[in-house]
C-alpha cells in the first residue's frame, strides 16, 4: 500500500509539473537528438539521448518524451537514466505499446537547483534486435519537452536515429579432401582454404577439434593445421572440427585421416650376461646367455634372435658359432671353448626382416682349468672320438674306464639342450662303446648340424665334438 501512494504521489508530482509547464511557457529553444548507430547483430543494442543548448537558470524538474520505432526488427527493453541530469531523480517512467513509447521523469526534490550538464548522455534508450532480415531502421524522435520551475521549454529540433544492423552470416566449411600418411609421419593442411566468414577475419573465428585419441592437432596463427598421429599407430580416424565466429554463429567438418602402417624394427636392447670382461673357467659346463627382451612395435610381428659367439670382434672368424632362431632372451650353452678371448652379440630380428643389434658387443676370457680335473692322469678315464665323424646314420662312441662308477652319456645341441641320454647306469671297469642312431629321445630323426657328447662319471665331465651330416 506504501508503495502505490508512493508512485501515485510521483506521478501526481509529475502531472502537476507539466501541467505549470503548459500554463506558464518559457520562450527557449534545445536540440534533441539520437546519434546514428552501426551495430553488429546482437542481443541488446544501447541508443543514447542527448540535448543541448540548455539554460541553467532555471531548475529542470521534469522531461517528457516520445519516438517511435519498426516493432519487427526492435523491442523496447527499457530506459538507463544517465548522469546528465545532477540531483536525485526518480526511476523514468515508461509506457510503450505498437512501435511507440512515452518516456517521462522528475526529480524528487524541488526545493535544490538541477543543474544541466549538457556534455552527458541524458538517459539510454534499450532494445533488443530481432531480426536481421534488414540492415537499416530508425528511431523517430516525436515530442520532447523540459519542464523546469517556472514554465516549460519548448523543443527547438529533435533528430532522429538511423540504426545500421550489420547481418551476421555463419562461418562456410568446405568439404575437405582424404588426408593419407604413412606410420610416424605427419600433414599440413591449410584451413583457410577451406574455411571462410562473410563477416569475421580468420583472427576473430574459433576452431574446436575432437576426433580420436591417436591424432594429435597444432594450428597457428595463420591457420596452418599440423595432424601428427601418435607414434607406431596405424588406421583411420575422423577429425571433427568445429568453427565459431564472433557472433555465436558456427559451422561444422569432417577431415578423414587414413594413416598407412609401416613395418618398424626391433626397439633397442643390450647383452646382460655374461658380463663384459668376465673371467670363465674352461670345460666349466653350461655358460648362460642373457640379454634384454626386443619388443617390435608393430603387434603382429615376432621377434627372433641370432646370437654370435667368436674370438674376434667382428665376427669373421671361420670359429665364430651362430645360434639362430632363438624365440626368448637367453641361451645355455654347454661350452668346450679353448682358453682365450671371446667377444659376442645379439641381433634380433622381426618378421618383416628388420633387425635390431644389441647396444653393446661383450667380452669374456676362457681361462685353463685350475681345480682337480688338471691333475687327472688321461690314460685313466677316456672318452674317445666317435667314428664315423661326420656320419650319416649311425655313430660309434668309444669310452674307457678304469674303475666301475655310474655314468652318463648325453648327446647335445650346439645350444646345450640334451637330444638324447644313451646311458645312466653303473658299468664296469674297462673299454665300452654306445652307438647313436641320430634320433632323439622322441623317437624324431635330429636335424643336421653339430652335436656335443657329454660324459660324466663321479663328478667329472669330457666332451666331444661330433657332425651329422644328411
Amino acid at each position: 500500500m506504501n508503495h502505490f501512494l508512493t508512485d501515485l504521489i510521483k506521478r501526481l508530482r509529475l502531472f502537476v509539473c507539466i501541467l505549470w509547464g503548459i500554463t506558464h511557457p518559457v520562450q527557449a529553444g534545445i536540440h534533441v537528438w539520437l546519434p546514428d548507430t552501426s551495430v553488429s547483430q546482437q542481443s541488446e543494442i544501447r541508443i543514447p539521448l542527448y540535448v543541448s543548448s540548455v539554460s541553467t537558470a532555471d531548475s529542470i524538474v521534469a522531461y517528457d518524451c516520445n519516438f517511435e520505432y519498426d516493432q519487427r526488427f526492435l523491442t523496447l527493453l527499457t530506459v538507463d537514466q544517465h548522469g546528465g541530469m545532477t540531483g536525485p531523480w526518480g526511476a523514468p517512467y515508461i509506457r510503450s505499446g505498437s512501435g511507440e513509447a512515452h518516456v517521462a521523469a522528475f526529480t524528487s526534490n524541488l526545493s535544490e537547483s538541477q543543474m544541466v550538464d549538457t556534455t552527458r548522455i541524458w538517459f539510454s534508450i534499450v532494445f533488443r534486435v530481432e531480426s536481421d532480415t534488414t540492415r537499416l531502421t530508425e528511431i523517430r524522435l516525436t515530442h520532447f519537452q523540459l519542464f523546469p520551475l517556472h514554465g516549460q521549454i519548448p523543443t527547438d529540433s529533435m533528430t532522429s536515429a538511423r540504426l545500421c544492423i550489420e547481418v551476421n552470416f555463419a562461418p562456410i566449411v568446405q568439404t575437405f579432401p582424404g588426408y593419407h600418411m604413412l606410420e610416424d609421419d605427419s600433414v599440413s593442411v591449410l584451413l583457410t582454404d577451406y574455411i571462410h566468414d562473410p563477416n569475421d577475419p580468420w583472427s576473430r573465428l574459433t576452431l574446436q577439434f575432437t576426433g580420436d585419441d591417436h591424432v594429435a592437432t597444432r594450428i597457428d596463427s595463420a591457420g596452418l593445421l599440423m595432424i601428427k598421429p601418435e607414434n607406431n599407430w596405424s588406421g583411420n580416424a575422423e577429425l571433427g572440427i568445429h568453427v565459431t565466429d564472433s557472433f555465436g554463429s558456427s559451422a561444422e567438418g569432417v577431415m578423414m585421416i587414413h594413416v598407412i602402417p609401416v613395418p618398424d624394427p626391433p626397439q633397442p636392447f643390450d647383452l646382460i650376461k655374461p658380463p663384459c670382461d668376465a673371467d670363465i673357467e674352461e670345460n666349466s659346463g653350461f655358460l648362460n646367455f642373457e640379454w634384454e627382451a626386443s619388443f617390435d612395435p608393430d603387434a603382429d610381428e615376432e621377434v627372433k634372435y641370432r646370437l654370435y659367439l667368436g674370438p674376434d670382434s667382428t665376427f669373421q672368424s671361420p670359429e665364430t658359432m651362430l645360434f639362430s632362431n632363438l624365440s626368448s632372451p637367453g641361451l645355455s650353452y654347454f661350452q668346450t671353448l679353448s682358453p682365450g678371448i671371446y667377444y659376442w652379440k645379439v641381433i634380433s630380428e622381426d618378421n618383416s626382416g628388420f633387425y635390431q643389434q644389441s647396444d653393446h658387443v661383450f667380452r669374456f676370457e676362457v681361462k685353463p682349468v685350475t681345480d682337480v680335473r688338471e691333475s687327472m692322469d688321461p690314460e685313466e678315464y677316456g672318452l674317445f672320438g666317435n667314428y664315423p665323424n661326420p656320419f650319416n646314420q649311425n655313430t660309434h662312441i668309444p669310452f674307457f674306464l678304469p674303475v666301475p662308477g655310474q655314468i652318463k652319456l648325453d648327446i647335445m645341441d650346439i645350444r646345450g639342450k640334451r637330444i638324447r641320454r644313451l646311458t645312466s647306469r653303473m658299468t664296469e671297469a674297462g673299454p665300452h662303446e654306445l652307438i647313436w642312431d641320430g634320433y632323439d629321445e622322441e623317437g624324431r630323426a635330429a636335424a643336421s648340424g653339430h652335436y656335443w657328447i657329454v660324459m660324466s662319471v663321479s663328478g667329472k665331465t669330457w666332451t666331444r665334438k661330433m657332425c651329422l651330416l644328411k
